[in-house]
């Protein structure tokens, strides 16, 4: 589930990363380096969901360990002044955040205790819409314009 979600994530931030380059204004360069920042975060993660062992007896905390990671990546960015032409980047990183924010707790009623698998499809669903907010960031720094309702 997370493997293919954070490909296409780390995909389409990277194509953002390389539409932000090279502005020259400081606002613009700023928000570039925040890009990075976040880019690289997700690729960090995205390796760790990736190199999780199932069999081992720990799998589940480092579940978690990378979803908080990806939820303070997306956290740091949402707070971060975007340039006016991407306006629409703080929403939908702030939108991220809270779908990060319901998925983890729907993961943790899920999985804690006794298996959840109601929990589990709302985490799962969550998560999924999560990801689709920061696709949708991917698509606003290439330059797609999107219709937003906050």
């Amino acid at each position: 589930m997370n493997k293919k979600h954070l490909l296409v994530l780390s995909t389409a931030l990277s194509i953002s990363f390389l539409m932000a380059c090279g502005s020259g204004n400081k606002q613009n360069d700023y928000y570039e380096k925040e890009v990075r920042n976040l880019y690289e975060d997700i690729i960090t993660v995205d390796s760790c969901m990736n190199n999780i062992d199932f069999n081992n007896d720990y799998y589940i905390d480092e579940f978690f360990d990378s979803l908080d990671k990806l939820e303070e990546a997306i956290s740091d960015f949402s707070l971060v002044d975007a340039p006016s032409q991407y306006d629409n980047c703080e929403i939908l990183a702030k939108k991220s955040l809270e779908f990060l924010n319901l998925s983890e707790n729907d993961f943790h009623k899920a999985l804690d205790n006794e298996y959840d698998s109601i929990a589990f499809n709302n985490a799962k669903n969550n998560y999924n819409e999560a990801i689709k907010c920061i696709n949708y960031i991917g698509m606003v720094l290439e330059g797609k314009e999107l219709l937003l309702s906050e």
